[in-house]
């Protein structure tokens, strides 16, 4: 194999500087440093400032006495002292241009590195030549398969021995600098380990990489005999090193190597210096958190034998208050939230393993200033600093998640598309938290960039998505709609009243006081006339008010328009493909009767909605809809008539028990009621069909029992049922637990409120009857007809 192969996978297997300092961090904190690791940049000349002068000399314009001075003037000053005068003398020292250039290029090569130092366990000599020294070695990734077997038999307190595995790591010495001096020593060696690598030596394209001799030496003596740790110099330093650079990294990439979240006050100690000046590394500020608008918090953990859950928490501080929500889902909605047509197998949902994730949403335009941090700019710069979804395996970074760039959860894209706030990357402050040894399937890609694709990465973008996009924003809309009118319904004559009570009081005050100190006339004078000026204030604020309230209605009612056109293409949508369904699956030119059960449910169906959709014209008198009598159970026996061949198709057994009399009369208007079944029935089709996926054996069954002494109607199926936790929460708009493509959520807000309209009620009856945990019935509530 050619020496260049080896450049060439450190090239592309390191990506960036960032990259390549953390890998040698990393190898710091396996090796349990307890003092953790000191990162030393020296440079006596930056980089762009020694290309400048090379080319100055190559150019011959400057005499030797110039080009001294010029070259000695761009030494850095903070520059150990000693070192530098020793370098200024080297450079008086030359003769000739030529010697001049070569005795700079030697400066620059070796005053110029970066050392990365540690007191963990070191290296033996033989540690170096088959572990360091072989690139892929295996060492580390036997002890981590072995705390994986360990950690599946179920062994208390298996942590994950090692961040890194691959054993690549030490290629990032390449992307620093050309040469590479490495002293380390266990507790039980007497002197140091030594290696040395030049790096330019494996450019030659002539020689293959046994051609090039690289092997440990033994060094000096320990600095002391217990010592252990390891030293590794890194030398012609490639990169424009400079003040500002490293705290711009120290801001924005080594801040985040540790979990920044964790509030912990012991921590991996990374202390980063420049000549000798140590350069602080931000922490996360906890009132930066406290101030954000909005924070989620979601925990995926099994829940039983090959089981899992999503609990969520969220909290919005609205436009009156600060609301709280907490949902549950189970392995059922789950399943359906990631459903991508057959792309994932539902073991990916077990395999991914349990993760912690959490949020803070920041609506930029309402920070204001915080005491620990500054005035309102600086509140808002150090949120742009912070902000992104970040990743963290066992504490330490994952990279780039949450880098500038990196939009992995998409929501920048979503956001342009949604209404209602935008939840972009830029206003989130976020982690998610996974483990090497509780997540074993996601492992990083071979060059640091990212998670290798897989199911259970798959999963993961779906449920975080989610969490955010559906969940998150729907507790923030659903809060800003119920806030609203709350805000808005000042009692302004009430208020008004009190005002003139108080005025009446106020001006008998005044007439007492003339009468009795007549001397502070000219004063009361003064605050009368002050008070007079307060309330023609308050009567422009009424009419104010009220002129804002009536906009608001208005746009609120525009708003209504805009969600009744969704309602109704949904209705739409839905009563036609139904219609269609059972119309293609009938043969010959005669309509058996459950073709003419779906037209007449159709028909009602269609009725209604033009009736609604006349609504919508804001110049017309709103549509009827006219009430009547009828009997209820036929309603339902037309409804699932109707969807017969659907039944039979998925196998679904219905009864319909209706008492002795076999009626349940009702008055009300009829297409609603048609509705109210066909969503309750839609979506129990829909929760059948996973529950038939997932279980051999299986039978569906739809039960409709008619109670005319309570006149309750109770709709339940055997399907996986709806968690307790989401007893309410699947009667909110746009709320749903179906995949993608099918998450309208519509159907069950559109049966509550046609239930609503004609003074019935539908709940989700908190009665068990499939599982201990889950509700499988539907209650509908009808007044007497």
């Amino acid at each position: 194999m050619a020496a260049r192969t080896v450049l060439e996978l450190g090239a592309e297997l390191i990506s960036s500087d960032a990259i390549a300092i953390y890998e040698l961090v990393k190898n710091a904190i396996d090796a349990k440093s307890p003092s953790g690791v000191e990162v030393s940049f020296v440079i006596l000349i930056g980089r762009s400032a020694s290309l400048e002068l090379l080319a100055e000399i190559e150019n011959g314009t400057k005499a030797l006495p110039q080009l001294k001075a010029s070259i000695s003037e761009r030494f850095s000053n903070s520059y150990d002292s000693k070192s530098r005068a020793a370098a200024v003398g080297r450079i008086n020292a030359c003769t000739t241009v030529r010697q001049l250039q070569t005795e700079f290029q030697d400066i620059c090569q070796e005053c110029n590195y970066i050392q990365f130092s540690d007191t963990g366990h070191g290296m033996t000599s033989h540690d170096i030549a088959d572990r360091f020294l072989l690139i892929g070695t295996p060492a580390k990734r036997r002890v981590v398969m072995d705390a994986e077997v360990r950690a599946g038999k179920g062994e208390p307190g298996v942590a994950a021995p090692y961040l890194g595995e691959k054993g690549v790591g030490r290629l990032s010495a390449m992307r620093l600098g050309s040469l590479l001096r490495l002293e380390t020593a266990t507790t039980a060696d007497a002197h140091l380990n030594t290696l040395e690598i030049d790096w330019r030596r494996f450019d030659d394209p002539e020689l293959l990489i046994q051609d090039i001799k690289v092997e440990p030496k033994s060094g000096p003596l320990k600095p002391f005999p217990d010592w252990s740790g390891t030293v590794i110099r890194i030398f012609g330093v490639q990169g424009n090193w400079s003040p500002k650079r490293i705290r711009e990294s120290a801001a924005a990439e080594f801040s985040r190597l540790a979990d920044p979240f964790s509030m912990r006050k012991k921590r991996f100690r990374v202390a980063i210096f420049y000549n000798g000046q140590r350069i602080e590394i931000p922490r996360m500020d906890e009132d930066l958190l406290s101030a954000a608008h909005a924070r989620v918090r979601a925990s995926y953990a099994f829940a039983g034998v090959g089981a899992v859950q999503l609990e969520v928490e969220m909290s919005y501080k609205g436009p009156v208050r600060e609301e709280k929500k907490r949902i549950v889902l189970g392995p059922d909605e789950l399943s359906s939230l990631t459903d991508t047509g057959g792309d994932l197998p539902r073991s990916a949902l077990r395999d991914l393993g349990p993760f912690e994730f959490e949020a803070y949403w920041y609506n930029r335009q309402k920070l204001v200033a915080i005491d620990s941090i500054g005035d309102r700019a600086a509140t808002r710069e150090l949120q742009r600093r912070w902000a992104g979804i970040m990743m963290f395996r066992d504490g330490y970074r994952v990279s780039p998640y949450g880098d500038e760039q990196d939009d992995w959860l998409s929501l920048d894209r979503r956001a342009l598309a949604s209404p209602g706030y935008k939840l972009n990357k830029a206003q989130f402050i976020g982690r998610v938290n996974i483990s090497r040894l509780n997540n074993p399937r996601l492992v990083d890609q071979t060059n640091r960039e990212g998670l290798k694709d897989c199911s259970e990465k798959q999963v993961l973008v779906h449920l975080l998505r989610y969490v955010v996009q559906d969940l998150l924003k729907g507790h923030m809309d659903e809060v800003n709609r119920q806030q609203a009118s709350e805000k808005l319904d000042v009692d302004l004559p009430g208020l008004e009243d009190r005002i003139e009570n108080l005025e009446k009081r106020t001006k008998r005050a005044f007439r007492e006081l003339r009468q009795k100190h007549s001397s502070v006339s000219l004063e009361l004078r003064d605050i009368e006339r002050l008070f007079d000026e307060m309330r023609s204030a308050f009567d422009m604020a009424v009419k104010t008010a009220a002129l804002a309230k009536d906009e608001q209605e208005r746009l609120l009612h525009l708003a209504g328009i805009g969600l009744m056109l969704e309602v109704l293409a949904h209705e739409l949508a839905r009563s036609t493909e139904s219609a269609l369904s059972t119309l293609s699956e009938t043969q010959g030119v005669t309509l058996p009767a459950d073709v003419s059960a779906t037209l007449r449910t159709l028909r009602s169906e269609l009725l209604t909605m033009n009736k609604r959709l006349r609504v919508l014209d804001v110049l017309s008198v709103p549509g009827r809809q006219r009430r009547e009598h009828f009997d209820l159970v036929d309603v339902l026996r037309d409804s699932f008539a109707g969807r017969k061949p659907q039944f039979d198709r998925h196998k679904i057994r219905t009864t319909v028990t209706a008492g002795p009399a076999s009626q349940f009369p009702v008055h009300g208007v009829k297409g609603m009621y048609v509705q109210i079944f066909e969503n309750l029935t839609s979506n129990s089709v829909f929760w059948l069909g996973r529950r038939s996926n997932d279980e051999f054996g299986y039978r569906p069954q739809i039960r409709v029992a008619f109670d005319t002494n309570s006149r309750e109607v109770a709709f339940e199926d055997n399907g996986p049922g709806i968690h307790i936790d989401l007893s309410e929460e699947v009667f909110r708009p746009f709320f749903s637990t179906k995949d993608q493509h099918r998450r309208q959520g519509l159907g069950l807000y559109i049966a509550r409120e046609c239930a609503v309209h004609n003074g019935a009620t539908l709940v989700l009856s908190s009665r068990r009857t499939e599982h201990p945990d889950r509700l499988n019935t539907f209650t509908l509530t009808v007044p007497e007809a």
